[in-house]
C-alpha cells in the first residue's frame, strides 16, 4: 500500500497541482478570516438561548441512553460468560 501512495501515476496529471492549490487557497482564506475580524453588531434572540439549552439537554440524554445501553450489553456478555452451562 505504501508503494501505491508513493507512486502517483494512477492520478490524473493535474490533480496534485489542483489539490495543492485548493488547500493553499483554503489556508489563506482561513488565515484571512481569523486575522481580520469584524464587529458583528448582531442581536441574539432570547429563543436562541432556549434552543441552546434544549440542544445540550438532548445531547446529555442521548449520551446517558448510550452509556446505559453499552453497560447493559457488557453485563449481558459477562453474564453469559460467567454463568455455568447446565446442559448435559
Amino acid at each position: 500500500m505504501d508503494n501505491w501512495l508513493k507512486n502517483r501515476d494512477h492520478l490524473a496529471p493535474g490533480i496534485l497541482l489542483t489539490m495543492r492549490k485548493v488547500l493553499e487557497i483554503g489556508a489563506w482564506s482561513l488565515a484571512f478570516l481569523l486575522l481580520c475580524p469584524r464587529l458583528a453588531h448582531a442581536y441574539i434572540d432570547p429563543g436562541a438561548g432556549s434552543a441552546l439549552v434544549q440542544s445540550v439537554l438532548a445531547i446529555l440524554v442521548a449520551g446517558g441512553f448510550l452509556v446505559r445501553q453499552f453497560a447493559a450489553r457488557i453485563r449481558s456478555a459477562a453474564a453469559r460468560l460467567f454463568t455455568r452451562n447446565e446442559r448435559r
